[in-house]
């Protein structure tokens, strides 16, 4: 019998099919002529017949930390595979760990196997890593004392910053 089901004459190999993704039982006893049963056994299996699917949050576009953690998860039981900046692929669990990265571009590909052998598609997750301030300057300006109302100051930043997108601001 499969999954507690009604007892019914089989033949070995006895063959199942339409399995949900689930645990599954099946428990046999054997008969003989005089109508004897033999004592059951039982032997407990899961079909898993879906791929994994990962799914994987961190740190923003931009970071100005550069440890933090990153969190996996996954559509069932799995084992993680990670691989930080192109390194060799390390085991490991649902909350990724990263710490002292230098500043610059980084990512994380993850892959999930399942208890079956099924691998998931990889899921990237990708930062920079900016731990400095931007400097800024002028690039023109008034003298020190002027006679006008009314003065025209640039400015710029040695890095994307939002000092006005580096364009000359004019004040009134």
């Amino acid at each position: 019998r499969l999954d507690g089901s009604a007892w019914r004459a089989c033949t070995s190999p006895y063959g199942v099919s339409g399995l949900s993704d689930a645990d599954h039982t099946v428990e046999i006893r054997a008969r003989d002529r005089a109508g004897n049963l033999g004592a059951e056994r039982s032997y407990t299996w899961r079909a898993d017949t879906q791929v994994p699917t990962v799914t994987a949050s961190g740190p923003a576009d931009f970071s100005p930390v550069s440890s933090g953690d990153i969190t996996l998860q996954a559509s069932e039981d799995v084992t993680f595979s990670c691989r930080l900046d192109g390194a060799s692929a390390q085991a490991c669990t649902g909350t990724y760990r990263y710490a002292s990265l230098s500043d610059g571009q980084h990512s994380l590909v993850v892959r999930a196997t399942d208890r079956a052998g099924r691998e998931s598609q990889p899921v990237t997750v990708g930062w920079t890593v900016d731990t400095k301030a931007p400097g800024s300057s002028f690039t023109s300006r008034p003298s020190t004392v002027s006679n006008n109302d009314r003065e025209s100051i640039a400015f710029a930043a040695d890095e994307l910053a939002t000092l006005a997108d580096r364009k000359s601001t004019r004040l009134n």
